[in-house]
């Protein structure tokens, strides 16, 4: 959350969600249904630019638990970006980690 997109290559920020184990040569990850989900709930006064969050993964047959609760500090005055980067540790060709569908939903 909040990072920097610079060509195809995120840095800076806080990761909400992560494959974790999957993230090693020895895992097969190519071919196989995941899942992330994040959550960001803002919190302290307005303008305080504070949020909590929170993820989790879905990795073929294997859940990745709850991460720890991470406070970000996004300026809420300013953009706040979300990338979402994947890469195979398997094979390293093109379109074998997809991202078909990407969803925010915001409430006030």
């Amino acid at each position: 959350m909040n990072g920097i997109q610079t060509g195809g290559t995120a840095s800076g920020g806080s990761v909400v969600a992560d494959t974790g184990a999957w993230v090693n040569g020895t895992t097969a990850n190519n071919n196989v249904g995941w899942n992330l989900f994040a959550q960001i709930f803002k919190v302290g006064a307005a303008g305080s630019n504070t949020q909590i969050a929170q993820g989790q993964s879905i990795l073929g047959s294997m859940h990745g638990g709850a991460t720890s609760v991470i406070k970000p500090t996004a300026t809420e005055s300013g953009v706040i970006n979300i990338a979402v980067t994947g890469s195979s540790y398997t094979t390293g060709a093109a379109s074998d980690v997809l991202c078909n569908s990407f969803s925010v939903n915001a409430m006030n």
